[in-house]
């Protein structure tokens, strides 16, 4: 069993899109503020009215931290996609919309499904200076995908994403970098997140997941030592959140007991 880390001075978000999911998605939020979260993140909050969610958040006092650029089905998002430059836009529009809205200054570019091609590479850097450009104060992420789980997805490597940030070359647009994908795709955990924390590779981190590797449970579970890695984390003094973004092996409220809360 892992230690608890709720009052380590980490700052975890409960991941609402994974916690909760019995539940309603407004009624998640609630549930997170009660096991004793101050931040909250979802990929896709695009289901219910923002009102209605930035209403909720209000009412919890939480702290909404993260969303993505929305997706259709079969498709995960158009920023690399060649001829799609339109429907990113509007992608980003929306997501912009509810950032503005939830007072959430982070949102991850999904980059799509497509061919690792020059022309590719070109469509997500041009996308990607689109975004950084639309607001200043908003931090634009891109985050690699692990090859098993998403084998058609551009990004896929750290090294493909470090690649296209200098190429970028916006102060607001940083890695996300999970725990899960990075580990399926290269390990080297400590040293990664080292790398971009410190900013000696020219590129830097703006957002942290988690989940266990390899059937992307809760942190105690798996292959990866996260004491150490949350230790690592604390003493680096990240200041940044971190999405625990898992699949609760049973129930939610248990799956956090021991690494989150008390028995």
């Amino acid at each position: 069993m892992l230690q608890r880390w709720s009052n380590s001075g980490l700052q975890f978000a409960a991941n609402l899109n994974w916690l909760w999911t019995e539940l309603p998605f407004i009624e998640r939020i609630g549930h997170a503020s009660k096991a004793g979260f101050k931040a909250v993140e979802a990929g896709f909050p695009y289901s219910e009215p923002v009102e209605s969610i930035a209403k909720a958040i209000q009412e919890h006092n939480l702290k909404w931290v993260l969303l993505n650029t929305p997706v259709e089905e079969g498709e995960l998002g158009w920023a690399a996609v060649c001829g799609k430059e339109e429907k990113f836009k509007e992608a980003f529009s929306t997501a912009y919309k509810y950032a503005t809205t939830l007072q959430c200054s982070r949102i991850h570019v999904m980059a799509g499904k497509f061919e690792k091609t020059a022309t590719a590479t070109e469509t997500f850097i041009k996308n990607l200076r689109y975004a950084a450009d639309v607001d200043p104060n908003i931090t634009i992420l891109i985050e690699p995908l692990n090859s098993y789980d998403v084998p058609q997805y551009f990004l896929s490597t750290t090294q493909q994403a470090i690649d296209i940030l200098h190429q970028v070359d916006r102060k607001n647009v940083k890695l996300q970098f999970d725990i899960y994908h990075v580990q399926q795709m290269e390990g080297n955990i400590l040293k990664r997140l080292e790398e971009g924390l410190k900013g000696t590779e020219g590129y830097s981190i703006g957002h942290i997941q988690f989940a266990a590797v390899p059937a992307r449970n809760e942190p105690q579970l798996g292959e990866l030592n996260f004491d150490r890695i949350f230790g690592f984390l604390q003493q680096a003094k990240y200041e940044g959140y971190l999405g625990a973004e898992y699949k609760p092996l049973k129930d939610t409220d248990d799956s956090l007991i021991g690494w989150f809360t008390a028995k």
